[in-house]
This record gives C-alpha cells, sequence and structure tokens, in this order.
C-alpha cells in the first residue's frame, strides 16, 4: 500500500510538473492564432458562390457597354402639337323662316282661308279682311253712279249736259276701284310653310298673339356669340353640332352672323357645355344663324351646341424643336415611329416658343429638343425597335420548332 501510494504521488508531482513546463513554454513564446478547420462541403459552397458573384458582376458590366447589343438609348422627348382653339355657340333649333300675321284692330272677324297644321305655298291667301268705312264709301258712291247712269240714259245725243254727266260716271268708276281695292285686304304668305292658327284669337283685337302664324319646314340652329368670339368666326365656316337632349352630333355651317349686337343681355337658354366657366357675363351679344347639312331629327324647340374650330395660321412649338441648315428651317416629325423632317417658317419668338407656318396638324407630334447627329428616316424609339425584333426572332423559334414537330409526326405515322 505505501508502495502504491508513493507511486501515485511520484506521478502526480511528474504531471505537475509537466504543466508547469508547457505554462512557462507559454509564457515564453508568442500566442498562436486559433485555425479553423473547414469541411470539403463548406469549400465547395462557398467556391460555387464566388463563381457565382463573379459571373454575375462580369454580365452586368459587359451588359452596361452594350456589348450584348442590349445598350439602352436615352428617351427622345416629344411634343404633341395642341388642338385648335374652339369657339362654342348655345342656340336653338327654329325654323328658318317664321312670320306673324295679326287680325284686324277694329273687332272685327277676318275671313280665315287656312286651317291649323296646313302646309301652304307662297302667295297663297291665308285670311281676307275687310273695312267696313271703306265699304260704306263704295255703297254710297256706286249709288251715286247709278243715279248718274239713269240721268245718262235719259239724256238725248245733242243734250250740252250729257258730257258732264260721262265725266262724273268716269269719275265715280275710278273712285269705286280705288277704294274697293281697299275695302277688302287679302294676307298671303310669303314663303312655303306650315300655318298655325290661333283660333282665341279670331276675332281680332289689340291684345294678344297673332292671328296665324306661318313657319317654314326647314330648320336652323339660331344662336348668339359673345364680343370676344365674333371676329375668329366667318360665315360658311363649319361647326359641329350637338343636340343637347339626344347628344346626337350633326354637322352644319355659319349662315349669317349680326353685326348689331342683340337685345338679350345673354344667349338663349341652356348650359353652355363645353365653355368656359363664367364666360359671356357682362358681354354684348350678336345673333348667329347655323344651317345643317341633313335636316334628320331636328325637332322645333330643341337646344343645340355648336363647336365651331378656329383654324389657326400659326402653330406654336418649343423653340428648342427648331434646326436649320444652308437650305431650310425644319422640326423633327414622328410619323409611324420615324423622324421626319418638316420644314417649317418662324412667324414669331415669344420666349421659351415660337410660332411657326408649315404641315402640322394637331397632334403631330415633334422631337422636342434634337440633336444634330439626328437625320431624317431615324426611329424615334430604337430600343422598342429591337425588342420587336427580338420577339419576333424568338416567335420564329418557336414557330420552327413546331414545324420540325409536325414533321416529325407525318413521318411516325
Amino acid at each position: 500500500m505505501s508502495f502504491l501510494n508513493r507511486f501515485k504521488r511520484n506521478k502526480n508531482e511528474d504531471d505537475f510538473d509537466i504543466e508547469l513546463d508547457e505554462s512557462i513554454d507559454d509564457l515564453s513564446e508568442p500566442k498562436k492564432k486559433k485555425r479553423f478547420n473547414l469541411s470539403k462541403r463548406a469549400k465547395i459552397y462557398i467556391g460555387v458562390a464566388a463563381v457565382v458573384v463573379i459571373v454575375l458582376g462580369g454580365l452586368i458590366y459587359f451588359n452596361s457597354k452594350g456589348l450584348f447589343g442590349n445598350e439602352k438609348h436615352e428617351v427622345i422627348q416629344t411634343y404633341t402639337i395642341p388642338e385648335n382653339e374652339k369657339v362654342f355657340i348655345n342656340g336653338v333649333i327654329s325654323p328658318k323662316q317664321s312670320q306673324d300675321f295679326y287680325g284686324p284692330q277694329d273687332g272685327q272677324t277676318p275671313d280665315v282661308k287656312v286651317s291649323d297644321g296646313q302646309k301652304v305655298s307662297k302667295g297663297d291667301v291665308l285670311f281676307i279682311t275687310k273695312n267696313e268705312a271703306v265699304i260704306s264709301e263704295v255703297d254710297s258712291l256706286k249709288s251715286q253712279l247709278n243715279e248718274l247712269s239713269r240721268q245718262r240714259r235719259s239724256m238725248q245725243a245733242d243734250d250740252p249736259a250729257l258730257p258732264q254727266v260721262k265725266s262724273q260716271i268716269s269719275s265715280l268708276n275710278s273712285q269705286i276701284s280705288k277704294q274697293s281695292a281697299k275695302a277688302y285686304t287679302s294676307f298671303k304668305s310669303n314663303f312655303d310653310g306650315k300655318v298655325y292658327v290661333n283660333n282665341s284669337n279670331e276675332g281680332g283685337g289689340p291684345n294678344n298673339s297673332p292671328l296665324i302664324t306661318v313657319q317654314s319646314t326647314d330648320y336652323v340652329m339660331k344662336g348668339q356669340v359673345t364680343e370676344q368670339d365674333i371676329s375668329k368666326i366667318t360665315i360658311d365656316t363649319a361647326a359641329d353640332i350637338t343636340l343637347l337632349s339626344s347628344g346626337k352630333k350633326l354637322v352644319g355651317r355659319i349662315n349669317t352672323i349680326s353685326d348689331r349686337p342683340s337685345s338679350g343681355s345673354s344667349p338663349s337658354e341652356g348650359a353652355q357645355v363645353g365653355a368656359p366657366q363664367g364666360q359671356g357675363q357682362g358681354l354684348s351679344f350678336y345673333d348667329v344663324e347655323i344651317t345643317f347639312d341633313s335636316q334628320d331629327q331636328l325637332v322645333n324647340g330643341f337646344h343645340a351646341q355648336a363647336s365651331i374650330e378656329i383654324d389657326n395660321q400659326t402653330i406654336k412649338v418649343p423653340a428648342t424643336s427648331i434646326l436649320s441648315d444652308d437650305n431650310s428651317t425644319y422640326v423633327f416629325k414622328e410619323v409611324d415611329g420615324v423622324l421626319k423632317k418638316e420644314v417649317v417658317d418662324i412667324v414669331e419668338e415669344k420666349g421659351n416658343f415660337s410660332l411657326v407656318r408649315g404641315n402640322l396638324k394637331p397632334n403631330d407630334q415633334i422631337v422636342k429638343s434634337p440633336t444634330p447627329e439626328m437625320k431624317e428616316g431615324d426611329l424615334l424609339n430604337p430600343d422598342s425597335e429591337k425588342e420587336d425584333k427580338h420577339s419576333g426572332s424568338d416567335d420564329a423559334k418557336d414557330m420552327d420548332v413546331k414545324d420540325v414537330d409536325s414533321s416529325e409526326d407525318k413521318g411516325a405515322k
């Protein structure tokens, strides 16, 4: 037992000495970095990730340089030629011609020769009135004529008073003829149209509405234009007309423009659709008549609005859109995705814009800021063209594959 104890003690002492020596060595030698041992799988993952990063970086670099044919061009800004100015006229569908006829003011009943709603032609008699005072005078003249005629028949041919009697008879006949024309008055229609009879006023009188109204059966639009717009429109200018009740679109032309302000202070009743808010307040108005190309679906009294496009003599474009060479001044207009040189004449320069004349229409698109390198025939958007070609080639490949498949199927069959 004592031997075993001594052996354990000696072993422990030796171990202690060894640990002490190692501790001294650690203190005397520099401290070594701790090492990490990676497994093979981790090393593979890291390697693959590094390769992917390098490949993606290369693709991004080459694509930015345009080496793959996908170079992106700067977007070309365009300017759209604005719509022409428009003048709006509100009005009412009305007969082109209308005439009122009033009965006698002495309370007598006229002899009406037409009925309500009857169509008449120019020159047709509408009604006849008689003047009782004139008729009494004619009757008196006729009585005198009868007396003289009786005296003449009783005279001998050589009677010296016979010439005087004959002269008096001739004068009476002339007076009777003139007065008879005044005794009865025929009122006739001055144009073809339709008759409207106001039966409640057949007895005449100084009070109310006309006895008869004749209206033509062809309609026009009667409206008004403000003093601000009257100088912008001319006779025979085309007009697009909208019936407010149905929204139906019609076409017409300006027929007349009055040079006298209307007695009314505002245009015909109805909302000013499309007109600027508050337009016309405190302004003078002038009567305008517009004829229609077609009379279909026109109803007397319906409200309508005419829109008249003003054909501007000059066109407003950005000053930066204009280029010049030795021969001309021009802009680049887009036509089916291709740039076309359009020659223009500069009329006036106003800051960032210029007024020009040329073959430019509303909604045409021109290049806002062209470069000297641009030329006629260039694509407005080259990138879209490439994309179209690329998609077209892909479609062609798909078609080739389908054709090969179909031929193989046929061979198998």
